[in-house]
């Protein structure tokens, strides 16, 4: 009968402690709610005044974020947790970060959680080993690596801002970006993980087998993979380099568009157009120029200059019809895929009788 009675008491004690001791809490304006503890005690002998130890099974309440764990203590003068093991925090029925210790504050707002750090935003996921979160800022920022995975890209930096409303993530020193086309290489980015848009804020690589991209000031959209670049622009791909202030680039065409200050130069072919507005096409290996378009060639010594209103699309350097006039030369530039008909007339001004020039005029008069 004794024992019933102690058993009874025992039972009552233990339903107190998950269904009062919340009620309590929720008298201090945002104080952190015990939910639920296989085990609480007092421990201020061992660890102050006021400060309660749970073991097994922990579940706690913030306003709208719950926090799991195996252990914690709650330091109820500062409204502070110490959690360990299996750490787990759902803010908003939206946001899950995982890790193996936690500290947070609530009056401040911030979650500190470390080692084996896993923050899971639909499909986002970044992990780390240090992860600090501002719920109050809605920002979650690393400081000793981290890594940033979506469906379609891969980021990594040594230090972190991601916002997850909205999703916007600065990463600064050492970032590298890994896409299945190309790898991205600067000090400083904004990544965007709804639309998957990069901007470019500073000094920036883009690698791939097709070409390299550099722009210190732009965007990149890597699901469409165009890029619209804003200052000290090219993109080299290999025997040929563009250049522009402006340059609004397609890679799955291989398409290059330029606005002010273009340049299109050819190693192959010792050829270098510019103009104030062109393209390139790296398939079809076409350019274009306009606006005081200027089309060199180098011979050995010699440069061969081309002034003209514009260049219409032409294959590089590909001369197939030489006229003498005077002591001017009139050159038609013709597509082989034109049939013989000439896109356009320029004029080249013999200004120096160099030997190349010289031969030149010979051959021409030997066929004129």
């Amino acid at each position: 009968m004794n024992f019933s009675r102690i058993l009874l008491l025992f039972s009552f004690v233990f339903v107190t402690l998950q269904v009062v001791l919340p009620q309590q809490n929720q008298r201090g304006k945002g104080t952190i709610l015990i939910e639920y503890a296989d085990m609480l005690e007092g421990a201020e002998k061992r660890l102050g005044k006021n400060v309660q130890a749970l073991k097994g099974n922990v579940k706690m309440r913030h306003h709208n974020t719950r926090m799991f764990c195996d252990s914690a203590i709650i330091f109820r003068d500062s409204n502070k947790v110490e959690a360990f093991g299996s750490i787990h925090i759902i803010q908003n029925d939206t946001i899950d970060l995982y890790g193996d210790k936690l500290y947070y504050d609530g009056n401040e707002e911030i979650a500190k959680v470390r080692e084996n750090v896993r923050l899971v935003n639909r499909n986002v996921v970044l992990t780390t080993n240090h992860l600090d979160y501002d719920r109050r800022d809605d920002v979650a920022y690393y400081f000793n690596g981290g890594r940033i995975v979506d469906e379609s890209n891969e980021l990594v930096s040594r230090l972190g801002f991601y916002y997850p409303r909205s999703g916007e993530v600065n990463f600064k020193d050492s970032v590298v970006l890994t896409n299945p086309d190309y790898l991205m290489y600067s000090d400083t980015l904004k990544y965007f993980t709804r639309t998957e848009v990069v901007e470019i804020v500073g000094p920036t690589d883009i690698v791939s087998d097709q070409n390299t991209i550099y722009s210190e000031l732009g965007f990149y959209d890597t699901k469409k993979d165009k890029a619209r670049l804003l200052r000290n622009n090219y993109i080299d791909g290999g025997e040929q380099t563009l250049r522009g202030d402006t340059i609004y680039y397609d890679r799955k065409k291989g398409f290059g568009e330029v606005f002010s200050s273009m340049e299109l130069e050819d190693t192959a072919n010792n050829v270098i157009i510019t103009g104030n507005y062109g393209f390139y096409n790296e398939l079809s290996e076409r350019a274009m120029a306009t606006r005081r378009a200027v089309l060199k060639q180098v011979y050995g010594t010699d440069t061969l200059f081309l002034h003209a209103d514009s260049f219409a699309p032409i294959r590089l350097m590909t001369i197939l019809k030489i006229k003498l006039s005077g002591h001017f030369i009139m050159c038609s530039f013709l597509d082989p895929t034109c049939r013989g008909v000439a896109i356009q007339w320029f004029t080249i001004s013999v200004t120096a009788p160099t030997p190349f020039i010289t031969t030149l005029l010979s051959g021409l008069r030997a066929i004129k």
